[in-house]
């Protein structure tokens, strides 16, 4: 019983040594070069009947520097800063988080965290493409969307949120959100 005390008090000093105050940088500027989108834009779609549907920016989000205390025996603590764009629909005037793109000091991640109409889906466009045909979600094709050919679109597949009404959404790193497809059959083709 004493020796288990004592590796006790031991191990309290030992981890005790371990913790560290990390400072994370805020959201680079020159990172704003991987979001597509910026306050004030409006993206325009259009479905079958001619019907139009928009997404307007209200604003971009970036995170500030912080401190916080590392508890990692090895000390590997990543920062993890964000740009959150926030917008609102032409369906309701509530402010929402469209997108907010993730990334760490400790890897080359970077998380784009969407939500379009209440489906909410994450990719990281620079690691998992070339491992594309591993996940059964994920697609890459050719697409046609208002006289424009775009090549390498992500096609991300509901397969889980039954709760929600879209099927399909079609995306690329460079130019955003080019096509929402609803499991009622209609597509939203972006317009502008």
């Amino acid at each position: 019983m004493k020796k288990l005390g004592i590796l006790i008090i031991f191990s309290v000093i030992f981890l005790s040594f371990c913790k560290t105050e990390k400072d994370c940088p805020a959201f680079e500027l020159v990172d704003l070069q991987n979001i597509t989108y910026h306050s004030g834009d409006s993206l325009i779609f259009e479905n079958q009947q001619s019907d139009t549907f928009s997404i307007i920016i209200n604003q971009v989000n970036l995170s500030q520097a912080f401190t916080y205390e590392c508890k990692d025996l090895y000390k590997i603590c990543p920062c993890i800063n964000y740009a959150e764009v926030n917008s609102v629909n032409s369906n309701s005037s509530e402010t929402y988080v469209l997108l907010r793109m993730e990334q760490s000091d400790v890897s080359d991640m970077q998380y784009f965290k969407y939500n379009i109409l209440d489906f909410y889906f994450e990719i990281d466009f620079n690691n998992e493409l070339q491992y594309v045909d591993q996940f059964p979600y994920l697609d890459l094709e050719t697409i046609t969307v208002n006289n424009v050919v775009y090549d390498n679109v992500v096609v991300y597949s509901n397969l889980e949120d039954t709760s929600t009404l879209v099927d399909k959404v079609y995306l690329t790193k460079q130019h955003g959100i080019l096509r929402i497809a609803l499991k009622d059959g209609t597509i939203w083709n972006k317009i502008n």
